[in-house]
């Protein structure tokens, strides 16, 4: 990791490491909207990945996976984008849920 990558998370959230009144926890599985798809191209080049990420349902761990970024700055950049109506959270059923782990597991092994 080189030095400047050390700095680069905090620049992206603005030194925040929650958004007020929105809680996405590591399994939060996210989409993009309508409008968050619409705004791609108006969006920071982060944000842009995160809203490609999630044109289908992810989970928010899997995301900071995808886009090698910390867990907690995924947190706050999707929190920003949930906030504005560009990703919503999918509601998770509360039975085991196979695929998303096997997934989950292959992405810890680096099997992406």
């Amino acid at each position: 990791m080189s030095g400047d990558r050390l700095v680069r998370p905090y620049l992206l959230t603005g030194g925040r490491t929650r958004v007020e009144g929105i809680d996405l926890p590591l399994e939060a599985m996210l989409t993009s909207t309508e409008v968050g798809r619409s705004a791609i191209d108006r969006r920071s080049t982060e944000e842009s990945r995160l809203l490609i990420a999630c044109r289908e349902a992810t989970a928010l761990v899997e995301l900071a996976s995808i886009l090698d970024l910390p867990v907690g700055v995924v947190r706050v950049l999707a929190g920003d984008l949930v906030r504005e109506g560009y990703l919503q959270q999918c509601a998770v059923s509360t039975g085991t849920e196979v695929p998303l782990l096997e997934r989950l597991l292959h992405g810890l092994k680096g099997d992406l």
